[in-house]
């Protein structure tokens, strides 16, 4: 994904990924190309991000409303590296954000303050973190 991925891991964090199968060169060897990642921890979605950190383009929003009926999301809560570029529930057209609403109406907690706390500055107190690499995470 050209992305740090997790480099702030915290107990019981999951990784997503969707990634589609494509054949590379001569010999038609199988390779996964990564369009997304998004990171669970127990039912939080907090890291949403496209390739190289980029906001989800529109046409994965299909991909990403199919994990976000699932069992295994209960909130969307946003933070983490770059959280201007996750991708929003808001960034959904009206009419897929009112349907997933009707469906599971407590998922949407971007906006509770309480709620970002503990992802908002997950890089900044990485000592580990080198701001040369930004453009390579």
């Amino acid at each position: 994904m050209e992305h740090c991925g997790n480099s702030n891991y915290k107990e019981g964090d999951r990784i997503y990924s969707l990634r589609e199968p494509i054949e590379h060169g001569k010999k038609k060897e199988r390779l996964w190309k990564p369009h997304l990642t998004f990171i669970i921890n127990n039912g939080n979605v907090t890291e949403m991000k496209g390739f190289r950190n980029s906001k989800p383009k529109k046409e994965l929003h299909s991909y990403i409303l199919k994990l976000l009926e699932s069992p295994v999301v209960k909130h969307v809560v946003g933070g983490g590296y770059k959280p201007q570029n996750n991708f929003s529930l808001h960034d959904l057209d009206d009419a897929l954000l009112k349907a997933l609403l009707r469906k599971k109406p407590d998922i949407d907690k971007e906006n509770d303050q309480h709620d970002h706390d503990e992802y908002e500055n997950d890089f900044d107190d990485n000592e580990n973190y080198d701001d040369e690499d930004e453009d390579d995470r």
